[in-house]
């Protein structure tokens, strides 16, 4: 074993003398065919084009002009469905209590691009609407971890000629902030405990920032944010690709806290998301309606395709429609039976999943809701008297084939002789700091680089050498971020978490990011359906009375494959989230192969 701890071999013979390690492990037959639901957890269908065939994925930048999709025609009704605007964007909800914080603010980034101040402004590039205003908005801007930031009011911000930013209208403006006209006279105070001179004058040379919503008074509204950047050009009008600007970013992505090569941090809080490329079926207004025919390569009309997929989220979760099926019968658009998004089953026989804010590939078998499979296309309509916004990626046919060599059908058995122990919580107390430390006592003793507690402080603990998320009072999320000497190289395939949850808790609201050898995170990857044990298998949920790496106590091997869940195969460090309910104790943290 290398550097392993007591704990892991204690485990060792706890799983030799109850599960085993080979005989018991949990399988399904090699298929030709992916099933929909893996280990408990809905996977749905990704688009495969190998195998499937795509109805409309929304790409183009009018929702009726179908020239060159193989759509026949598309429609919508009501002036509310529609297209999403051809660049991504983020789209904030704010209010007194919503991105008022620096934990979850409106939105946030750091970069190492403007630490020596090469850049003279900040640029966003946005617009407001539902009452948004600059007198609602604070710009919180960061020198680094061992100073305080410095927090002004958007309405105290200069632009290039000295002059206040002009309010927000419902049109994007450029917003140019002349970062040493806006600080002159500010300084950075140096935090308790941390190394430099006390205070510093504050200039153009900084790390990032957090925009915030004030707490204070009584504003609200919805901002959109295009383009964040540093620049040095006064007058610029956008962001474009020269030695004058440095991207922070423009949106491009479904995860808002997503890094870059030379970014070391975005997020958002909850009001925050990216709007991307998508059909937005809007009907808190109005009632909504979208329908559309395809021709022979954009339809189902010859039956062979036993299922169709929506990619779809909800703007809030728990939205529903009436989905019916569409057949042209000499050359005019004929329905099926109108079933709700909610009562349709999938090809496993059972309902697909609800709604919720993270996009899901929901699987609706044609057979299973009594419709014949030959549609030339699809009518979405709004239920009556129901109000709401879904957003709509992709439609698509698909007999869930697939290569069997993709996919894996067993957990693996791990080699339990060589492993590397990322953290064992083995000390009395929790150690973490608000903000980086790179001096933290309390992680340095235990070969961590750092120990954070960016949300929920309060609510962490450690008891009897396990890491424990409290939500059994407060549902909000808790983040917990830490990076150890103990780095995975690229050696070890899996990282092997030994999680029990008490109260309820649940794997459905559990996610995290890696954070590779050089200090660049991967994507927050959720449990539920996100996390793989092997390539297209999902990690087990906490109940799971068939996986095979639990003990008798109820600690659960939560084995995940780092390159099979988009996370990055060298590993310093974890950001850890939870929320939702009960307690979720994590015990040891460890990398791992499999026996070969």
């Amino acid at each position: 074993m290398r550097k392993g701890s007591g704990k892991v071999w204690a485990w060792v013979l706890a799983l030799a003398l109850t599960a085993g390690l080979g005989p018991q492990q949990a399988s399904a037959a090699a298929t030709d065919r992916a099933p929909v639901r893996q280990g408990g957890a809905y996977t749905g269908r990704a688009f495969d084009p190998r195998f499937d065939q795509m109805f409309d994925d929304f790409t183009r930048p009018i929702l009726t002009a179908v020239e060159g999709t193989g759509l026949l025609w598309a429609t919508a009704e009501g002036s509310d469905v529609r297209l999403t605007e051809r660049d991504g964007f983020l789209r904030a909800a704010y209010s007194t209590t919503l991105g008022t914080t620096k934990d979850a603010p409106i939105y946030k980034v750091a970069s190492p691009s403007n630490t020596q101040g090469a850049y003279d402004f900040l640029v966003l590039v946005m617009r407001g609407s539902q009452g948004a205003s600059i007198e609602d908005l604070i710009l919180s801007f960061r020198y680094d971890d061992n100073y305080a930031d410095i927090d002004v009011d958007f309405v105290d911000l200069f632009d290039p000629d000295f002059e206040p930013l002009p309010e927000l209208t419902d049109e994007y403006q450029v917003y140019v902030i002349d970062l040493a006209n806006s600080l002159d006279g500010r300084v950075f105070q140096r935090l308790p405990g941390r190394y430099g001179p006390e205070t510093l004058p504050a200039d153009r040379r900084l790390a990032g920032f957090h925009l915030m919503a004030r707490s204070t008074g009584g504003g609200s509204g919805i901002l959109d944010i295009r383009e964040v950047y540093w620049s040095r050009d006064a007058v610029t009008l956008g962001y474009v690709d020269t030695p004058d600007n440095f991207l922070l970013d423009d949106f491009e992505r479904e995860n808002v806290s997503e890094a870059a090569p030379e970014i070391w941090w975005r997020g958002a809080g909850p009001g925050s998301f990216i709007v991307g490329r998508w059909l937005a079926f809007d009907y808190t207004t109005r009632p909504g309606v979208y329908m559309a025919a395809g021709a022979d390569r954009a339809s189902n009309a010859a039956g062979r395709y036993e299922n169709f997929v929506l990619r779809i989220r909800g703007a809030e979760g728990g939205e529903d429609l009436l989905v019916y099926p569409l057949y042209m019968v000499d050359g005019k658009p004929v329905l099926g039976k109108g079933i709700a998004l909610s009562e349709l089953k999938g090809p496993d026989g059972e309902r697909v999943p609800a709604l919720t804010t993270e996009f899901q590939n929901l699987v609706v078998n044609f057979a299973a809701n009594g419709w014949d499979p030959a549609v030339h296309g699809l009518r979405l309509e709004s239920k009556p008297g129901e109000h709401g916004l879904v957003y709509i990626d992709q439609i698509f046919f698909t007999n869930l084939a697939c290569d069997p060599s993709e996919i894996a059908t067993e957990y693996p058995v791990l080699d339990l002789s060589d492993v590397l122990v990322f953290d064992d919580f083995e000390r009395p107390v929790l150690g973490a700091t608000p903000e980086y430390d790179p001096n933290n006592p309390v992680a340095l003793e235990h070969g961590l680089q750092f120990i954070i507690a960016y949300a929920g402080m309060d609510r962490l603990s450690i008891e009897d050498g396990a890491l424990v998320f409290d939500s059994t009072q407060n549902p909000d999320y808790i983040q917990y971020t830490s990076a150890s000497t103990r780095v995975n190289d690229g050696r070890y395939r899996y990282v092997v978490l030994r999680v029990k949850g008490e109260q309820g808790a649940s794997l459905d609201n559990f996610r995290l990011s890696t954070i590779d050898a050089n200090g660049t995170r991967s994507v927050v990857v959720w449990a539920n359906g996100g996390l793989k044990s092997g390539r297209g298998l999902p990690t087990p949920p906490l109940d799971d009375p068939d996986y095979p790496y639990i003990s008798p106590d109820g600690w659960m091997d939560l084995i995940v494959d780092l390159a099979a869940s988009n996370l990055t195969e060298t590993v310093s460090g974890f950001d850890l989230f939870y929320g939702g309910s009960g307690r979720l104790l994590i015990d040891t943290i460890f990398f791992a192969n499999a026996v070969d």
